[in-house]
């Protein structure tokens, strides 16, 4: 799987910008195939339930600064990615780069329902909306909503240096289409983005 983000990421950057985040043998044997290397393992800390990214986005970031030299900007993927896109990646570094008071780039795309709209079962089990104000509210006329697509974070240095907020105030997104976006947790999710990748006329 981690596979297709690597060859996205290639087509844009040299291997020796490229840098791997695992404490698997066999991730970093795969990554190695594509020319990727780890260049250093990442720690039992780090790799359980509770690290988050920009955890072991900043270990990353500390590593490669101490060992290799500073830098401006961190592009984070996730190896999930598997319908990235090297034009989204462009399209973020645009967008950083032409307004220094953006302190992040990301992947998001809008909801398919309005979430004014949303529902929750009470204890009786009995559907209430958490804005029952909008219950006759016209779709079109209620503020489109947006989520973290999961796939890209591209951000100044020095905000993962503070270890700021990846999606907080100020970031900007790269808004993806709904059917380009997979979260993939089970195999179900992996058959999904390989058919969508097919159907696209991609092969891995």
């Amino acid at each position: 799987m981690i596979g297709w983000p690597l060859s996205v990421i290639k087509e844009i950057f040299s291997t020796d910008r490229v840098l791997l985040s695992t404490d698997s043998e066999e991730i970093a044997s795969v990554a190695l195939s594509y020319g990727v290397g780890a260049g250093f393992t990442r720690p039992a800390h780090l790799a359980d339930d509770f690290a988050t990214t920009m955890d072991v986005v900043r270990h990353a970031l500390a590593w490669h600064e101490a060992e290799v030299g500073r830098i401006d900007y961190v592009l984070t993927i996730y190896p999930t990615a598997v319908l990235l896109r090297g034009s989204d990646l462009i399209e973020a570094s645009r967008l950083l780069e032409s307004d220094k008071t953006v302190p992040c780039v990301f992947s998001a795309t809008e909801y398919a329902y309005p979430i004014q709209r949303a529902l929750y079962l009470d204890p009786a089990q009995r559907a209430q909306m958490f804005m029952p104000e909008h219950s006759t509210t016209r779709s079109q006329d209620l503020q489109p909503a947006y989520h973290d697509a999961g796939q890209f974070y591209y951000c100044r240095s020095e905000l993962v240096r503070q270890g700021g907020n990846l999606i907080g105030d100020g970031a900007r997104i790269v808004n993806l289409p709904r059917w380009r976006v997979v979260d993939i947790d089970t195999e179900d999710d992996f058959a999904l983005a390989e058919m969508i990748l097919k159907s696209s006329g991609v092969e891995q």
